[in-house]
């Protein structure tokens, strides 16, 4: 149908702009203009490297001022964002057993097999690397003034329903405890960001794609309202197994052992506290998302891959909080031989340990991959993790391979 045709009929099934074209972008293009083999390849790629700039930006001072060190943390947290949830799906998934069902292994699945989903993540990622390094300029104090802040504020409210509103309830928060608590000091930049969230959540809702899903899966009565809120604390146990999990603890110990071999350890450059902060605003994000997007399954429909989000920003800060944790341990220790031993041995082990799980991930991932494409190229290839994941024996989706295989 044409470049712009097709982003146009992309938009009239949409919530955001900005997110719908960078999926546009990041997995439609690629599938009509480069070879089959590749064009998958596109959006998992530039989602992983985008999660990896966003927690190298997270990691801010720690990294110091290398950009070996930055470009080299960048991409090894790229790799982490793609292995850590097959790493828990191998602790939860004895061999030889199904993973049909465990939740880390059908995100990880997600992750690797659904690109539009990824292009989402693109999206979401960008928008928050260029809040922050706005945000927490120490130059120019751009993060301190109200019109950027009323900008910023936009940005993310035009960036997804869900997602702006898990902002708008962050920094409305922030708002307060700024006033009460913290003397006044940043209280009127948060309220004008989610001021700003407010102008952008009303203009996504002035577009034709928001007003389709709303007519569709719109359900919203006292009655459903009452269900969703029954329906949060299951919500928040389901967050409590995706926080306090071998994924996490695959993150945390891959940040420690990147702030090791990067970080900087200078005592006359104390990291300020808006970096130490981020990656816990990030992990109560990453609830506040939860807990909302709970509420919208019961008022619109259920699907696993809507949390996707939410896995995000669990790993961006666990993975700073593992960076915050390696530099106290050295900035804090006092020397001596025997702490310096022990040190090198539980690094050593640590190293051994996450490399070990990395490189069998891998090669599951690997595994997994080839296996999919040899099916593909024969016929229908569903995933066995992600039944609600219709391949090409259903009508509707065979009408989009054939669509596909015409364009090209």
């Amino acid at each position: 149908m044409g470049l712009f045709a097709g982003l146009a009929n992309h938009l009239g099934w949409t919530d955001s702009i900005l997110t719908a074209s960078v999926q546009f972008l990041s997995a439609g293009i690629p599938l009509v203009f480069t070879p089959a083999f590749l064009s998958s390849s596109f959006p998992f790629v530039m989602s992983g490297v985008s999660v990896g700039i966003l927690t190298t930006v997270v990691m801010g001072e720690l990294l110091g001022p290398s950009k070996f060190a930055r470009l080299s943390m960048t991409l090894i947290l790229a790799v982490g964002w793609w292995l850590h949830l097959r790493v828990a799906g191998l602790m939860l998934v004895p061999s030889g057993e199904d993973s049909v069902g465990v939740r880390p292994a059908v995100m990880a699945q997600i992750f690797t097999h659904w690109q539009t989903i990824n292009g989402g993540l693109i999206s979401f990622a960008l928008v928050l690397t260029i809040f922050i390094i706005i945000y927490r300029n120490p130059q120019a104090e751009m993060g301190r003034k109200l019109g950027v802040s009323l900008f910023l504020g936009v940005l993310l409210g035009v960036s997804g329903f869900i997602f702006s509103l898990t902002f708008l309830v962050v920094f409305t928060a922030l708002a307060v405890v700024g006033l009460l608590v913290q003397n006044g000091s940043r209280w009127r930049e948060d309220l004008a960001i989610a001021s700003g969230i407010l102008v952008g959540i009303a203009a996504v809702f002035a577009l034709p794609g928001s007003r389709a899903r709303v007519e569709t899966n719109g359900n919203l009565d006292l009655e459903t309202l009452g269900i969703a809120i029954r329906n949060l604390p299951a919500g928040l146990v389901d967050w409590f197994d995706m926080v306090f999990s071998y994924s996490t603890l695959f993150a945390v110990a891959l940040g420690f052992l990147l702030q090791l071999a990067f970080g900087s350890y200078r005592k006359t450059a104390p990291i300020k506290h808006p970096q130490v902060a981020t990656p816990v605003v990030l992990g109560l994000a990453s609830l506040v998302f939860w807990m909302v997007q709970q509420i919208a399954e019961t008022v619109v429909y259920n699907g696993v891959w809507h949390f996707s989000f939410a896995y995000l920003l669990a790993y961006v800060a666990a993975a700073a909080l593992g960076a915050h944790l390696g530099r106290a341990a050295i900035f804090f220790q006092r020397p001596s031989p025997e702490l310096a031993a022990t040190g090198v041995a539980g690094v050593l082990t640590l190293v051994l340990l996450v490399s070990s799980f990395a490189g069998i991930a891998a090669g599951t991932y690997q595994a997994n991959v080839f296996e999919r494409y040899a099916r593909w190229e024969a016929g229908p290839a569903a995933v066995r993790e992600l039944p609600f994941a219709p391949d090409r024996e259903f009508e509707w989706v065979n009408a989009c391979y054939v669509s596909w295989v015409s364009d090209r």
